[in-house]
């Protein structure tokens, strides 16, 4: 029986731990998990210049307890997608 893919989940700015080159993200799960438990998260991040690659910043598989990533080394001045 195939199973369908879950929500992306949706990523919350954690204000309090926000420094000048520095967020906290946190992962907030889809409504629908596709049938399937959540087994982690991976997260994708640009260089913070329009039309720049992403590139995985985090490989949370197989920790679907850690809900929290820290993203460092951020510059001022850029626009960061994630």
């Amino acid at each position: 029986m195939a199973v369908n893919p879950p929500d992306s989940p949706s990523l919350v700015l954690e204000d309090v731990t926000r420094t000048i080159t520095s967020i906290t993200l946190r992962f907030v799960p889809g409504s629908y998990n596709g049938g399937n438990l959540i087994t982690g998260y991976i997260l994708y991040r640009d260089q913070g210049v329009g039309g720049s690659p992403y590139s995985m910043i985090y490989n949370g598989t197989s920790f679907p307890e850690i809900i929290f990533y820290n993203v460092t080394n951020l510059m001022t001045g850029h626009i960061y997608n994630f």
